[in-house]
């Protein structure tokens, strides 16, 4: 009995812990992506996440990968992207973290191309402009022939 009277305060000490720090966050991102063999295309995304404390989040993100062409072949790529994300935060503004996740590709305009849907990781930085608005920058491998460097702004609820 004692023990479960332990685990119980211990949790409810935990849960409090995680509910002081976490939040959710949405943003937005300019892209650079390069596809092996095709010219690079510059786009856009927007992101969601909730940051559960300091160190550890889960994000979804929606990207239009651009336009690609190569010859007389041009392909249109969009990815939706669940991550997991640690980060560690070096002061109050500034954080590095790394991000792995999967990604699902959707490809239109070249039936030859051979879609990659698959795992994604990454690593980037933060600063904390103000204590809800945040700009960060990103290199992530989208697939194996596929990487892309993200320039955002987001914003913590």
């Amino acid at each position: 009995m004692k023990s479960i009277k332990l685990a119980a305060v211990a949790l409810a000490l935990f849960g409090s812990a995680l509910s002081a720090h976490a939040q959710a966050y949405v943003g937005g991102d300019l892209n650079t992506t390069s596809v092996d063999g095709w010219s690079d295309a510059t786009s856009f995304g927007v992101y969601a996440g909730y940051e559960f404390n300091s160190n550890v989040a889960a994000e979804v993100a929606y990207r239009k990968l651009g336009t690609f062409d190569s010859g007389n072949d041009s392909i249109k790529l969009n990815m939706t992207q669940v991550s997991a994300v640690a980060s560690l935060p070096l002061n109050d503004q500034f954080k590095v973290f790394g991000r792995v996740g999967y990604g699902f590709l959707n490809v239109s305009g070249a039936s030859s191309y051979n879609v990659d849907n698959g795992f994604i990781y990454g690593a980037g930085a933060q600063f904390n402009v103000t204590k809800n608005v945040g700009i960060r920058g990103e290199y992530t491998r989208i697939a194996s022939d596929a990487n892309q460097v993200t320039f955002g702004v987001n914003y913590k609820f």
